[in-house]
């Protein structure tokens, strides 16, 4: 599980609430690679939460090898699904972690995509920064016997 400090939270938590705000999102959800839940946003209960999180990661790692397995180079980029009720998409971040957002079916998923792209560059940023200090901390760490 990822460890983030109150302030670099507060920054994922502020990044979903944008783009839940604008895109009328019933849940924005923000989850590692293994699906394990780091922030989310919405109209949504905590298990819930957890279990689509879950879901996504297998999902949207199953569709990666199977882009690959059919010779595909280029990394997914955007995982979409357009229901009756809701639709879900499901982006990347550096490989690290990954955004899922679930809004209603009345929101064509064509208009999320450059919003969706957007939030994952400033999601990944935040992350960077996490990464970054655990980085330097474990150096610190290392060179004291």
């Amino acid at each position: 599980m990822m460890e983030l400090s109150e302030k670099e939270y507060e920054a994922l938590v502020e990044l979903l609430k944008d783009l839940a705000d604008t895109s009328k999102a019933w849940a924005t959800l923000l989850a590692d690679k293994y699906g394990e839940l780091i922030a989310g946003i919405g109209d949504i209960r905590y298990s819930e939460a957890v279990k689509i999180a879950s879901l996504a990661s297998t999902t949207f790692s199953s569709m990666q090898d199977l882009s690959k397995a059919i010779g595909e180079k280029e990394e997914l980029k955007i995982l979409a699904k357009s229901g009756k009720k809701f639709n879900i998409v499901i982006s990347p971040l550096k490989g690290e972690a990954f955004l899922v957002i679930v809004t209603p079916s009345s929101l064509p998923i064509s208009s999320l995509m450059s919003k969706v792209l957007d939030t994952v560059e400033r999601l990944a940023m935040v992350l960077d920064l996490v990464h970054n200090k655990k980085n330097e901390q474990r150096k610190i760490n290392s060179s004291h016997f």
